[in-house]
């Protein structure tokens, strides 16, 4: 029995990679940031199991942040600075990889950075707050 669990844990594992492997080469090969953005977007949601993401591209002549999303049928952009006034924006100036468990939590936030505790998070409704 426990080796049957674990060979289907092997496979589970191998078809994830798999399917890894043909994302990033999806990205390798899009012809433009913006099919990243947009057309890629279900498929990498899919692979990491989450309801939402923003993929964000730095833009360095302006130091900024910047996404792109599909909003009926428009393309809009985001940009903000690469500072640590938001989480993303942390991120960025500071090249470190954070897993944060709950965005609205100013005390885990503080945990990051504490130039981090006061971030601004996208509020449960979609705006803005800090």
């Amino acid at each position: 029995m426990a080796q049957q669990q674990s060979v289907q844990i092997l496979q589970e594992r191998l078809a994830y990679e798999q399917k890894l492997v043909q994302l990033v080469d999806r990205i390798h090969s899009a012809k433009s940031i913006d099919s990243i953005f947009i057309e890629l977007q279900g498929d990498i949601l899919e692979l990491l199991d989450a309801d939402r993401m923003t993929i964000y591209a730095v833009d360095t002549a302006r130091k900024e942040l910047f996404s792109k999303f599909l909003a009926l049928d428009t393309v809009k952009e985001i940009r903000l600075p690469i500072s640590e006034k938001s989480i993303a924006g942390y991120v960025a100036a500071s090249a470190r990889i954070v897993n944060i468990a709950d965005a609205y939590d100013k005390a885990e936030l503080a945990r990051i950075s504490w130039a981090c505790r006061s971030c601004t998070t996208a509020s449960r409704s979609g705006s803005s707050s800090s």
